[in-house]
């Protein structure tokens, strides 16, 4: 009777416990993107080009949730190594390397978010500091799930995670030349075409002169924000239909291509029109 009094009972762990350690780990990484987002964000609301950036992040949310829903089973640390070796202590020392690699990789990278904001908020408009911060907060991502479920999470979340990479803001070195290519590319071609229905013109950079003034093709004109437009709509599909590599690439060249078309044809129309 006193032995089964004085008998234990079993220590039960309340799921509380793990319901916080979730939640604080999803305010955390959701720290990290809302600040991104917010610094990102004003380049989004003052440069028309780059208005589509607001969409950005709810589709890689959207794709995140489509890919954990057929997410692969998580790499467990005692499961067998993809070369075979069951070694018990083998097994135990990878996991153990894995750890450390994820933790002073993300520890170094969210040091550097430090300094990064200093420099943020005294240059807001230099883009290369929004690449180093994106850059950041997809590295560190990218290695909590390589943390937590081995290369099979890393490869199935990838594209979610680094989608948001189509809305940062070009850097100027790249954005400027491309911008004169089109205009010069879109006015050019523009005027080979009235030519070709008969109507006189005349190339000057980005300007065509006609018998009823000077038109000029700006950077509206150009198409770049097509161009970028269509660059995220074909990733974007791509991923939905969860396309192989070689068609995610010919579907980003198509879209690309139909959209300096349609900007061509928008071009051409307004100068005949204005001819």
């Amino acid at each position: 009777m006193k032995a089964a009094l004085a008998t234990p009972e079993p220590i039960i762990v309340p799921a509380e416990r793990g319901l916080a350690r979730l939640a604080t780990l999803v305010a955390t990484f959701g720290a990290l993107w809302f600040v991104l987002c917010r610094q990102l964000s004003g380049e989004w609301s003052v440069n028309e080009q780059y208005t589509y950036g607001w969409f950005v992040p709810f589709f890689c949310a959207c794709l995140f949730w489509l890919r954990w829903e057929d997410r692969p089973e998580p790499e467990v640390r005692g499961q067998r190594s993809e070369v075979g070796d069951q070694r018990p202590e083998v097994r135990g020392h990878r996991a153990q390397v894995r750890s450390h690699i994820a933790m002073t990789v993300a520890a170094v990278a969210l040091l550097l978010l430090l300094p990064l904001r200093v420099f943020e908020i005294g240059n807001p408009d230099w883009r290369p500091l929004g690449w180093i911060h994106a850059a950041i907060v997809v590295t560190v991502t990218l290695l909590a799930l390589w943390w937590a479920g081995g290369r099979a999470w890393l490869r199935h979340f990838a594209f979610p995670v680094a989608f948001i990479f189509v809305a940062v803001p070009w850097i100027s070195p790249v954005e400027q030349p491309l911008v004169q290519g089109l205009m010069r590319g879109v006015a050019a071609a523009a005027t080979e075409a009235l030519a070709l229905c008969g109507t006189p013109a005349q190339v000057e950079g980005n300007l065509i002169r006609i018998s009823s003034g000077v038109v000029g093709v700006n950077e509206a004109c150009s198409g770049v924000r097509a161009l970028q437009t269509a660059l995220m709509i074909g990733l974007l599909f791509g991923e939905l239909k969860r396309f192989s590599p070689g068609r995610r690439v010919g579907l980003v060249v198509v879209a690309i291509a139909l959209s300096i078309l349609a900007n061509f044809v928008r071009t051409f129309l307004l100068v005949l029109v204005a001819a």
